[in-house]
C-alpha cells in the first residue's frame, strides 16, 4: 500500500512543479493601454481566471500530499 502512496505522492510532486513553473512563466504586465475599457477588462478577467485556475490546482495537488504524507508517518 505504501508503495502505490510513494507513487501517488510522486505524480502529485512533478504536477506541482509543473503548475508551479507555469505559474513563473504567466504574463502578468499589464496588456496595452491602447485597447479600449471594455478590451482592458476582458484582457484583466482572463488572467485573474487563469491565476484562479492554478490556484485551485495547487490547492488540490497539495492536499493530496498532505494526505499521502500522513498516510506515511501513521
Amino acid at each position: 500500500m505504501s508503495d502505490s502512496i510513494r507513487k501517488g505522492s510522486e505524480l502529485s510532486k512533478s504536477r506541482t512543479l509543473e503548475l508551479l513553473k507555469e505559474a513563473s512563466e504567466l504574463d502578468l504586465t499589464s496588456p496595452s493601454q491602447t485597447l479600449s475599457r471594455g478590451e482592458l477588462q476582458h484582457q484583466y478577467e482572463i488572467k485573474l481566471r487563469i491565476v484562479k485556475e492554478k490556484i485551485a490546482h495547487l490547492e488540490y495537488y497539495a492536499g493530496l500530499l498532505e494526505t499521502a504524507n500522513q498516510k506515511l508517518a501513521g
